[in-house]
């Protein structure tokens, strides 16, 4: 085996891969490896898994030379190595037995690997289920719900993102029972699910990492225990949670007595500014709302309080339909929320001052009441 391709081309395909290394979290020496193999079609294929999550990607060789034929070379250290080299062509070449060789200009390496047969080969996902997804929505949609996965993996299915699929759309669903998160898009499929799979939430971080936004589509397949999604010469696949994930339309309220309009750019700055104190106290925010009373505009205000610290207050403008409420809420979820829907206005539905609220996104002037984009918010305790 013996290739010539670009530094950067091939840097890159190793940021791509090599998150899926098991690195120090397993005993089999061969996970810490990256996978590599040549073809005809000058294409270098490079794959890393820790046996749960599998990513490969295709790159273009500059040169190709002496045949087909793959190897397995340490993930880090190759990662590091061109991280390290100049740019330009880099030669990759067996130098006996498991051993290689790495040139590019006047740097040489010769590095041990271990043998390519001993490499775990990509799960296969047969009999599956099938849709199609554009690769900037599937993106998107991630993004908007990948701040609602808990961290903590006491109840396993909420560590994984639920794929919903209902007639032509794909509904993403997370929750940490703090906050729940739904998003949703156009697909294409013509397949029924029976059961909702629900994919893991590293797995879903390192697909967001994968996607662009383009015109092309993400091949997604399912069956009971496996996913695998790919697209232009790269593909992720990933065991699935198994489990049920909790009912989460019935946490969804179904009314509002007051609604706050506001510019999702002013609130996401007042947030950042009140956080420096929140934080110091649970990441605790009172927002009082306040309609028009012998002022121009109604109004929010903003404050956080630290026994230690100090304390902080943020006043904005805004919109309000409804009478007056204060209520407390976490900085760091609600600035979350706000960024993840990214449109220019966002609306917080509000009932009692200890009932979830929601926040959604506004475009084009009105307010999305479809259940398109929402965040389902819990508040905390005003009298904590």
């Amino acid at each position: 085996m013996k290739v010539s391709i670009s530094r950067r081309t091939l840097h890159a395909g190793l940021q791509a891969v090599t998150r899926a290394c098991a690195g120090n979290r397993s005993s089999l020496p061969i996970l810490y490896n990256v996978h590599l193999s040549v073809n005809e079609n000058n294409g270098l294929t490079l794959r890393a898994t820790d046996l749960d999550l599998t990513i490969e990607t295709t790159v273009e060789c500059v040169t190709y030379v002496d045949g087909e034929g793959e190897c397995t070379l340490p993930a880090k250290t190759l990662q590091d190595i061109m991280a390290a080299l100049p740019d330009g062509d880099v030669t990759i070449g067996s130098d006996g037995g498991a051993s290689f060789r790495i040139a590019c200009g006047k740097s040489s390496y010769r590095i041990h690997g271990l043998p390519p047969g001993e490499y775990p080969p990509v799960p296969e996902v047969g009999g599956s289920l099938k849709l199609s997804v554009p690769a900037d929505t599937l993106r998107g949609l991630i993004s908007r719900v990948q701040c609602g996965i808990a961290k903590d993996d006491t109840r396993p299915v909420l560590t994984g993102t639920l794929f919903q699929v209902d007639d032509k759309e794909l509904r993403l669903v997370t929750t940490d029972t703090h906050r729940l998160c739904v998003a949703s898009g156009d697909i294409e499929t013509d397949q029924m699910f029976e059961e909702f799979p629900i994919i893991p939430g590293r797995a879903t971080y390192e697909l967001q990492r994968l996607l662009k936004d383009s015109g092309e589509h993400v091949e997604c397949r399912f069956n009971k225990n496996m996913a695998r999604f790919a697209v232009s010469g790269a593909a992720l696949t990933t065991r699935l949670i198994e489990g049920v994930f909790p009912k989460y339309e019935r946490i969804i309220p179904k009314q509002h007595s007051i609604r706050v309009r506001v510019a999702a750019a002013n609130l996401a700055s007042s947030i950042k500014r009140a956080a420096v104190v929140a934080r110091e106290n649970a990441n605790r925010l009172t927002i009082t709302v306040t309609p028009e009373s012998g002022l121009d505009t109604d109004r929010i205000v903003l404050t956080a309080n630290s026994g230690e610290l100090g304390s902080c207050r943020e006043e904005l403008g805004c919109q309000i339909e409804g009478g007056e409420t204060t209520f407390c809420v976490n900085a760091e979820y609600l600035q979350e929320a706000v960024a993840a829907i990214s449109t220019e206005e966002v609306a917080l539905d509000l009932t009692e001052p200890l009932s979830p609220f929601v926040v959604r996104p506004v475009e084009n002037g009105e307010v999305q009441e479809d259940g398109s984009c929402l965040t389902v918010m819990m508040p905390m305790n005003l009298g904590a």
